[in-house]
């Protein structure tokens, strides 16, 4: 087995760095050759990936968290679908694409999961010509996601490694919740049009994303379709009860929350929204979101965990 493993080294402030030397011996002695490659700024891995298939790399193996998969999975699949598949190894703050396709948490645990795993395929979103691979939002979630990737760009590196992703995040949705009032939007798809003023809208290609958040939590990777979460125009209270139950996916439960299935959503707004996904900022509204059926061949448990 031939792979290009693609090392970020900032993901989980440099846990990627310790554990890919052990994580790197076991598949060596399992018969994988593999090149080292490190991504030496954000969006990197697009370059590093479309080479390695290039190449002719049987795997492309990502040593990080979802940003380091959503920018290797543009690079892998730049010239369309193709033959070379994606492995995970978590070492990110979220990981929520690994958890989505059955890989385990813990990087060793993940090495075997790989190595006994199978080839298997999932679909992908497109947005803005950006493939994505677990949610996008538009609304709190892109405003959220705005706001914690301006505060990561300004902090010093030293500061960034005592400050967890986790804790990033949580700060930017307490600072969000205060300035922040749902919107009116235009939300088309399945050929209907409903005009609703949303707190968010998700759209999820697998259930989980900010680290845990089961936000789409009967999304599937392999049929074809998005779930889609609109949240209605609930009060800031509201929120704070909302916002521990989305970890159980309860949250779809409440009566301003809707559950949809797609696989063309369609978002305008007067409101000049910032579209997420995967974590990583996607450009503004209006945006369509579009499945690609089985785009991405993985090494995972045939299943995943759904």
């Amino acid at each position: 087995m031939r792979a290009l493993a693609i090392i970020n080294p900032t993901a989980g402030g440099g846990r990627s760095l310790k554990v890919w030397p052990a994580a790197r011996a076991r598949l060596v002695a399992a018969g994988w050759q593999i090149t080292d490659a490190t991504a030496e700024r954000r969006g990197h891995e697009v370059d590093l990936a479309a080479a390695g298939v290039r190449d002719g790399s049987d795997v492309i193996l990502t040593v990080g968290g979802d940003g380091t998969v959503h920018w290797a999975v543009n690079g892998l699949l730049q010239g369309g679908q193709n033959r070379t598949a994606l492995a995970v190894i978590p070492a990110g703050t979220g990981s929520d694409f690994a958890a989505a396709i059955g890989i385990p948490s813990d990087p060793m645990g993940a090495v075997e999961t790989i190595l006994t795993g199978a080839r298997r395929r999932v679909d992908v979103g497109l947005v803005h010509g950006r493939y994505f691979v677990t949610i996008a939002t538009v609304g709190f979630g892109g405003e959220v996601a705005q706001q914690v990737n301006d505060w990561s760009d300004r902090l010093p590196p030293a500061l960034k490694k005592r400050m967890p992703g986790p804790v990033i995040y949580l700060a930017g949705i307490l600072k969000m919740l205060v300035v922040y009032n749902p919107v009116d939007m235009e939300i088309r798809m399945n050929g209907t049009v409903r005009r609703q003023r949303l707190f968010m809208l998700g759209v999820g290609n697998t259930f989980r994303a900010a680290g845990g958040m089961r936000l789409c939590p009967g999304a599937s990777p392999d049929d074809g379709l998005f779930e889609v979460i609109p949240i209605g125009n609930v009060t800031k209270l509201e929120v704070l009860r909302l916002l521990p139950k989305t970890f159980s996916g309860q949250h779809v439960n409440h009566p301003k929350v809707d559950v949809e299935s797609a696989a063309t959503v369609t978002v305008t707004s007067e409101t000049p929204l910032t579209v997420q996904a995967d974590g990583e900022l996607i450009g503004r509204v209006p945006a369509t979101f579009t499945v690609v059926p089985l785009a991405l061949e993985v090494l995972a448990p045939p299943g995943g965990t759904g």
